[in-house]
């Protein structure tokens, strides 16, 4: 079985007592059809919908670390393998499948290790759902490729724009990096405009992560030196008209050396995530750390810093991350001994640790948080080397959903008193989600079944 551990930790709220609140119920453990070892299945994973798309760049399936992806569709309450998607000019060491999105009738998918005409140009792969089934649409390229410039190390798709990081894009210094961002008439998909740091410095690597939501990019350099070596910052952009002007660079308020903020990122809404795990603040050397900002009167400020309930030394968490609502996930892919996934809550302003999960079925060195991904109740776990039977380093993903405390009425993510005053209320207006037993009478008996709740905690 998946081994997870729920957080228990004490909260004092005017004198009231709670335990942080957590569970999952529909967990499923998912591998590729035909298990490669080495292919580093997990490195990627993104979700919309009834389709769920995860990443193998290493797959040797049409040619030795040439990549692929695997597409899984939600069938009743299972996910099932559904396609496996490859690039029509596939060739050794693409690294195809290194970063993955995915919504609506759109994906795309990285390639970062692309040859065009020298070595590591990069190029990324949109694809198509067209009469039941995902086809290739367009391969898409910097105007300029060089050697390097990795284009697709990340990516994200949202209403019919696409962002394409480029860490090793050398603009105006070494490694400097761009982003750029692709629009779609329907038939076809063209530049819409080049992103950069306007205080761009050389190996910042701007474009190591990115990220879309409506009219919004943020975009992770994590080798900026703002606050010292590798510091790390990420920046905001929005769009107006076809254009997309910088609104925003952020760092982290303790922002320090080597804490490579902005090594991943995460944006929904008012809410944004990045990802620094080289913070040492919670155990020492990369223990990691991942800050929480909210956009308020059109400033980004940092509401919340998360770090781990069992912090370790070299378990880089922060080294991925995603929002979906109220729901954050943060992978540790050092975590000892196997790797580890925690997902906090939010509760008025603050961020609990509501759950952990460690990748030990997967074998010593596992990589579970590896990639991460949320979408539509979901959280997806990434596992690169996790062991499939006599494949090694086959790589799984971790599903799971309806992650959710029925003690935890009103939703805050601990419980205590303020759990009861919500049902009592609920019960008074005969609100069905206080017909604790079900039997469409609301009695005593209901009360009676949410303390049995209440008391059994989160297991």
């Amino acid at each position: 079985m998946l081994t997870s551990r729920i957080c228990a930790g004490i909260l004092v709220v005017a004198g009231m007592c709670g335990v942080t609140a957590g569970q999952c119920d529909d967990e499923q453990l998912l591998t590729a059809n035909m298990p490669n070892a080495g292919a580093r299945f997990g490195v990627s994973v993104a979700v919309d919908g009834e389709w769920l798309i995860v990443g193998a760049p290493e797959s040797d399936l049409v040619g030795t670390d040439a990549g692929a992806v695997h597409v899984f569709n939600r069938v009743g309450d299972q996910w099932q393998h559904a396609q496996v998607l490859t690039a029509s000019d596939a060739f050794e060491f693409d690294d195809f499948g290194r970063s993955v999105a995915i919504q609506g009738e759109f994906l795309i998918v990285g390639a970062p290790g692309k040859d065009i005409a020298g070595s590591n140009e990069g190029v990324a792969y949109v694809f198509e759902f067209h009469q039941g089934t995902w086809t290739q649409d367009q391969i898409l390229k910097l105007n300029s490729p060089d050697d390097g410039d990795r284009f697709g190390w990340s990516v994200d798709i949202d209403a019919g724009t696409a962002v394409v990081g480029a860490f090793g894009v050398d603009l105006f210094e070494n490694s400097d990096g761009i982003a750029m961002v692709f629009t779609t008439d329907g038939n076809s998909w063209t530049i819409q405009d080049l992103l950069f740091a306007s205080d761009g410095t050389g190996l910042a690597q701007f474009g190591r992560s990115v990220a879309i939501d409506d009219e919004r990019v943020i975009v992770g350099a994590w080798q900026d030196d703002d606050q010292g070596f590798f510091t790390g910052s990420a920046y905001f952009f929005t769009r107006q008209g076809n254009e997309w002007i910088e609104e925003q660079k952020i760092i982290a308020d303790d922002a320090t050396a080597f804490q490579k903020f902005g090594g991943s990122v995460d944006l929904e809404g008012a809410f944004a995530i990045i990802g620094a795990y080289g913070d040492e603040d919670a155990a020492g050397f990369e223990s990691g750390a991942a800050y929480v900002f909210t956009l308020d009167a059109g400033i980004w400020d940092q509401q919340d810093k998360l770090t781990a309930s069992d912090a370790a030394v070299d378990a880089r968490f922060g080294w991925s991350v995603a929002i979906d609502g109220a729901n954050a996930w943060v992978g540790a892919v050092g975590a000892p001994d196997s790797g580890e996934a925690y997902l906090f809550r939010l509760a008025g302003e603050e961020w609990n640790e509501s759950l952990s999960i460690n990748g030990d079925d997967g074998g010593i060195g596992a990589e579970l948080g590896s990639g991460v991904g949320a979408g539509g109740g979901f959280g997806l776990i990434g596992a690169a080397l996790w062991n499939v039977g006599q494949e090694e380093d086959a790589g799984a993903v971790i599903s799971l959903g309806s992650c959710t405390c029925p003690g935890d009425f009103n939703g805050d993510g601990v419980l205590n008193v303020l759990d009861f005053v919500a049902y009592q209320q609920a019960w008074v207006l005969q609100n069905p989600a206080a017909d604790c037993d079900e039997n469409a009478a609301f009695n005593i008996l209901d009360f009676v079944c949410f303390s049995l709740l209440f008391n059994d905690g989160c297991p």
